[in-house]
C-alpha cells in the first residue's frame, strides 16, 4: 500500500512537470523514444517526425561533428548530469534557445539505463538578454565603464576607465568617488545632493569636470545610471563616460576667443553704427544734394528757357537795332539832307538879310533925298529919326521874317534892317516927291540935310557907313524927275562883307 502510494505521488509530480516542461527521452546511443506535447510544439515536430532518431538532428551540423558533441554523450552515458542553456535548431533551420537539464536513469545496479530531458524554451528572453549583452559589450568596448556602490565605493571599472584616468584598478577599488573631483566640489552641498539623488534612483547626466592621477583635469560625458537587484531595489550606480577632453579645452579656447571676438564684434558694431549714421547723414546730404541737382537741374532749364528767350529777343533786338540803324541811316542822310537844306535856307536868310539891309539903305537914302528936297520946314520925317536912333544904339534891325511888323514907316518903331520893301518904297516916294517942289534951292537944302545926317549916322567919319557895307548916297543916280524915278533907285555893287 506504501509503495503504491509513492508510485502514484511519482506519478503526478511527473505529469506536473509535463505541463510545464518539455520533456523528451532518450536511450543512452542518443536514440529518442518519445516526447510530451511542450517539447514537440517548441521544436515543431509531431512525435513520428522524431521518434527512434537521434538526438543530433536538433544541433548544428558543426557542432554535431565536433569533440565536444561526442563528449557531451560520453558523459551523459557515464550518468553524469548535464544542465545550462543549450541552442537548438527546430523544424525549418530554425534556431532556439532552451534552458535545460539532462538526466540519466540509473538502475537497480546503479548503471544509467535511458537519459530524460527536462527543457524550457528561453528564446525569447535569450534574444533580449542577447541584445542587451551585445549592448553593453559595445558600450563597454567604447566607453569608459565604473560601477560603484550606493555609497559611492569603486566596485570596478574597465579598462577605457582607468586609461582615461590614468590609475589601475586596484588603485581605485574600495575607494569612494571623491578621489575624481575638486577639492573645493568634494566638500560642497551640490556634491551632497548629486549622491543623494543616485540613491533615490535620480538618473544624472552631464559633462563633467574630473581630475586624473597626478591632478590633471579630465572632462567627461558622462551618465550616472542607478540599477535595480533582482528584489527591484537599488544595488549599485554604473557609470558610462565619453573623454572630451580635447573638445572641452577647444569649446573653452573658443568661448575665450568668442569672448575676444564678442568685444571686436561689439566694436566693430559700433563703428558699423557710426558708419550706418554717417552713411544715413550722407544719404541725406545724397537726397540733399540731389534735390539741390534737380533744383539746379531746374534751374538750368528754366535758365536755358530764359537764354533762348534773350537769344530770341536779342535777336530781334538785333533785327530792330538793324531796322534803327537803317532807319538812323536813313535819318542821317534826311538830315544830311536837311542839313544841306538848312544851310541853303541860311543862304537865302542872309540873301533875305542883305536884301533887307540893301533895302534899309535904299530907305535911308530915300529920307536923306527926302531932308534935302525938304523946304526950310523940318522935313524930317519920324521915320528918319527912328533910323537915326537905331543907329546910334547900335542895333542892326530885325530879320527879314519881322518885315511885315515894320510896315508903319513913319511910326515909333524905326528903320532898321527888317524894314519891308513896301516901307522902303514909300520913303522912296516921300523923298522923290519933294524933289519936284522944291527946285535947284530945296536940291541944295536936301544936300545939306543929307551931309547933316550923315555926321549924325557916322560920327567918327564916313568910314564907318562903308564899312557896314552901306551905300554912298550919291552913288544913287535918278535922271529922271519926280515920285516914279526916285521909287526905283538902281544899286550898283553890294555890300562889300555878303559873298555870291
Amino acid at each position: 500500500m506504501h509503495v503504491f502510494r509513492k508510485s502514484q505521488e511519482l506519478r503526478a509530480k511527473l505529469d506536473a512537470l509535463g505541463k510545464s516542461q518539455a520533456i523528451i527521452e532518450f536511450n543512452l546511443d542518443g536514440s529518442i523514444i518519445t516526447a510530451n506535447p511542450n517539447f514537440l510544439n517548441a521544436m515543431g515536430y509531431q512525435l513520428d517526425e522524431i521518434q527512434g532518431k537521434h538526438h543530433s538532428m536538433f544541433v548544428d551540423p558543426e557542432y554535431r561533428d565536433g569533440a565536444e558533441y561526442r563528449s557531451f554523450w560520453e558523459a551523459l552515458r557515464r550518468g553524469e548530469y548535464q544542465s545550462r542553456e543549450f541552442p537548438r535548431i527546430a523544424k525549418g533551420g530554425r534556431q532556439i534557445w532552451i534552458q535545460a537539464s539532462y538526466n540519466p536513469l540509473m538502475d537497480r545496479g546503479g548503471k544509467p539505463f535511458k537519459i530524460v530531458k527536462f527543457a524550457t524554451d528561453i528564446t525569447a528572453q535569450k534574444l533580449t538578454n542577447a541584445d542587451y549583452e551585445g549592448q553593453i559589450t559595445a558600450i563597454r568596448k567604447s566607453q569608459a565603464v565604473i560601477e560603484f556602490n550606493l555609497d559611492g565605493t569603486v566596485i570596478t571599472a574597465n579598462e577605457n576607465f582607468l586609461k582615461t584616468l590614468g590609475y589601475s584598478l586596484d588603485e581605485i577599488q574600495g575607494k569612494h568617488h571623491s578621489m575624481f573631483v575638486e577639492p573645493d566640489y568634494r566638500h560642497s552641498a551640490e556634491y551632497r545632493a548629486f549622491w543623494d539623488g543616485l540613491r533615490r534612483g535620480e538618473y544624472q547626466a552631464a559633462e563633467y569636470k574630473r581630475v586624473a592621477k597626478g591632478g590633471r583635469p579630465v572632462w567627461i560625458q558622462a551618465s550616472y545610471n542607478p540599477i535595480r537587484g533582482a528584489d527591484g531595489k537599488f544595488m549599485k550606480v554604473v557609470k558610462f563616460a565619453t573623454d572630451t577632453t580635447a573638445q572641452a579645452e577647444d569649446r573653452i579656447r573658443r568661448g575665450e576667443l568668442q569672448k575676444t571676438i564678442d568685444i571686436d564684434l561689439g566694436q566693430i558694431t559700433d563703428a558699423v553704427t557710426a558708419t550706418s549714421e554717417r552713411v544715413s547723414s550722407a544719404a541725406g546730404a545724397s537726397t540733399q544734394t540731389s534735390s539741390n541737382m534737380q533744383a539746379v537741374a531746374s534751374g538750368a532749364e528754366e535758365l536755358a528757357a530764359s537764354v533762348s528767350e534773350i537769344s530770341r529777343q536779342a535777336s530781334d533786338a538785333l533785327t530792330i537795332s538793324t531796322q534803327a540803324v537803317q532807319q538812323a541811316n536813313e535819318t542821317s542822310t534826311i538830315v544830311s539832307g536837311l542839313a544841306i537844306a538848312a544851310q541853303k535856307i541860311g543862304d537865302v536868310v542872309k540873301l533875305i538879310n542883305n536884301i533887307a539891309e540893301q533895302t534899309n539903305l535904299l530907305a535911308l537914302n530915300a529920307t536923306i533925298e527926302a531932308a534935302r528936297a525938304g523946304e526950310a520946314g523940318d522935313l524930317e520925317p519920324a521915320g528918319v529919326r527912328a533910323a537915326i536912333r537905331q543907329r546910334r544904339h547900335g542895333h542892326r534891325g530885325h530879320h527879314a521874317d519881322n518885315l511885315p511888323h515894320q510896315r508903319n514907316f513913319g511910326g515909333d518903331r524905326g528903320l532898321g534892317r527888317g524894314a519891308g520893301v513896301g516901307d522902303a518904297k514909300h520913303l522912296v516916294q516921300y523923298a522923290g516927291g519933294g524933289q519936284g517942289r522944291g527946285g535947284h534951292r530945296r536940291q541944295h537944302e536936301r544936300h545939306r540935310r543929307g551931309d547933316a545926317v550923315r555926321r549924325r549916322l557916322d560920327p567918327q567919319g564916313a568910314g564907318s557907313l562903308a564899312g557896314a557895307g552901306l551905300m554912298d548916297f550919291e552913288k544913287i543916280s535918278c535922271p529922271g524927275r519926280g515920285a516914279a524915278c526916285n521909287a526905283a533907285p538902281q544899286i550898283r555893287g553890294r555890300p562889300k562883307h555878303q559873298s555870291s
